[in-house]
């Protein structure tokens, strides 16, 4: 995972048989990031389906047995490409390892964009998406539905998924992970120029060397984790915008606060189309 310049474009790895790796750059991923030990069962990555061949898209969680999580700015930047596919129960952000894993085709039609979502325009406030999934998922041991956050957490905040993992381009194929904290509304706006928003959290990162770490191209609509009283996890944002560096290719400036769709402010939206999402 790794972060970098402006707005989070949505980044496209396109690995079509018989054919070379095409990338379009400009979307957030996890930067300088681990591998975790614990396995993450609400993650999905969100992928693109052609008839010769899969591409990786977004990162995503599951909320309902029928809905997924992502950014607004995902729908945005894939809709041209009207096919999606969704891997659940996979640390691979392509292959789905087992029978304990479940991959779901959908179309344009699945995906319900915040309506307060107005791109960068307004600095991508609102910055969510549900998509409604045309069958139940198979739940099983590796893929199980997140709580999201109504209140204010901030005991052990980690950024998950497949984003570019350094400013050379790399991505990896497995979900890497980064340990972090919330930053406060006043720290975040100084860094950024501009008032925080509502719809708006931020945080920053370090890896387990204590490197400066944070989601990247291919991160975004993935999730914003935090422990809830109970210990167990709960979705506190999910990944939205970094601000990016050129050098030596575009990539998130990881001293800078990342921000993330904010759960709290999201719960109107995100239970009128998925009313059984659990927010505590």
């Amino acid at each position: 995972m790794f972060l970098g310049n402006t707005l989070a474009a949505v980044s496209l790895l396109l690995f079509v048989a018989g054919s070379p790796m095409v990338r379009n750059p400009g979307e957030e991923r996890v930067q300088l990031g681990d591998e975790p030990v614990e396995n993450y069962p609400s993650l999905v990555s969100v992928g693109l389906s052609f008839k010769d061949g899969v591409g990786s898209l977004c990162g995503g969680t599951l909320i309902t047995e029928r809905h997924v999580l992502t950014a607004a700015h995902c729908y945005t930047m894939g809709k041209k490409y009207k096919n999606f596919r969704a891997v659940f129960g996979s640390r691979h952000k392509m292959l789905p390892p087992n029978n304990d894993s479940d991959v779901i085709l959908f179309g344009l039609k699945a995906w319900t964009v915040n309506p307060l979502y107005k791109g960068p325009a307004d600095g991508h406030h609102y910055d969510t998406a549900v998509i409604t999934l045309p069958r139940k998922v198979k739940m099983s041991n590796s893929i199980k539905t997140i709580r999201l956050a109504s209140q204010e957490y901030t005991d052990n905040v980690r950024v998950v998924g497949w984003g570019q993992n350094d400013c050379n381009g790399g991505a990896p194929d497995n979900y890497l992970y980064a340990k972090g904290w919330v930053v406060d509304e006043d720290t975040c706006a100084e860094s950024w120029g501009e008032p925080t928003h509502e719809s708006q959290i931020c945080a920053k990162f370090e890896n387990e060397n204590g490197d400066p770490s944070g989601n990247d191209a291919g991160d975004s609509g993935g999730p914003l984790y935090a422990t809830a009283d109970d210990g167990e996890d709960v979705q506190i944002g999910s990944v939205s915008i970094s601000k990016k560096r050129k050098a030596p290719k575009e990539c998130t400036d990881v001293s800078s606060p990342m921000k993330y769709a904010k759960m709290s402010e999201e719960q109107g939206f995100i239970q009128s189309v998925a009313p059984d999402a659990e927010f505590i």
